[in-house]
């Protein structure tokens, strides 16, 4: 873990008469979303240290909660306090922005993604998927997603296979005109991206793909300022970056409750 080092010394530790063992308890500091709890149970129980939740992943919680008791090493709960608040703090945080702003768009049957622009790529899908929104692309090989970068290259859309949707990124009608015919020898879901578009073109857009029965996706420069305004376009998906690259952290504090008799600090 990054707060240790290799040696896993704790220099604070070594000055401080430590107890054998405590028990702690985590305490929501604001109102939200938890996420994480898999994670921190994984990260516990690799360090002995026993973990018991009173609540579940994609459960809403108020200020000042008690959310969960750890009980273990001193030392231990000390060395990885950080590390544990900032696994739970930064996917409630993701949980909980997904879930504010999916709420925003719902009565338009809008349902809100991440994008692969994230800091801790796995784990911020998932506090994105607790908190109501989808992952998008897990990866690179569960999708085809033909990008800018792909479409002047050429590509053969008949030699898909192995994956669970073929999508395509446009940025203009013209674009969009050659994917929807690429997209006819496709069997798999298909997936128009309309990226960056002109936002005055989208309604000619989503009606040119809705008679072929194709799946509209919303990308690019969309925050919680103008989500409303595209989601009253009606497309199945928005995509958001800054639901991952964005949300604040969840304000959560890990706090002594309880403790055995004190040792001597050298030992």
């Amino acid at each position: 873990m990054s707060d240790l080092g290799k040696s896993e010394r704790d220099a604070t530790i070594e000055v401080v008469s430590c107890p054998k063992t405590a028990e702690v308890e985590i305490v929501c500091k604001s109102d939200g979303i938890i996420a994480g709890i898999e994670e921190i149970e994984w990260l516990c129980g690799s360090q002995k240290l026993d973990c018991r939740w009173q609540i579940a992943d994609g459960d809403k919680v108020k200020k000042g909660q008690v959310i969960a008791r750890i009980k273990g090493d001193y030392k231990v709960l000390m060395r990885y306090e950080r590390i544990l608040l900032n696994i739970l703090q930064r996917m409630s945080g993701i949980a909980t922005c997904t879930a504010s702003l999916s709420a925003k768009v719902r009565k338009y049957g809008v349902k809100l993604a991440c994008t692969r622009k994230t800091y801790w790529g796995m784990l911020d899908k998932k506090a994105c998927a607790v908190g109501g929104g989808l992952t998008h692309r897990l990866g690179l090989w569960d999708a085809v997603m033909i990008k800018d970068n792909h479409f002047g290259m050429g590509f053969d859309l008949k030699r898909v296979k192995n994956v669970k949707f073929v999508e395509i990124e446009v940025e203009n009608l013209r674009q969009l005109d050659k994917a929807m015919a690429k997209l006819k020898s496709v069997k798999l879901p298909k997936v128009v991206m309309l990226d960056n578009f002109n936002i005055k073109k989208i309604p000619e857009a989503i009606k040119k793909l809705r008679a072929e029965g194709i799946t509209v996706e919303i990308s690019g420069g969309i925050n919680e300022k103008n989500l409303v305004e595209y989601a009253k376009f009606r497309p199945d998906v928005i995509s958001m970056g800054s639901l991952t690259q964005n949300a604040k952290a969840m304000d959560l504090g890990m706090e002594v409750v309880s403790k055995t008799q004190d040792t001597d600090s050298r030992k």
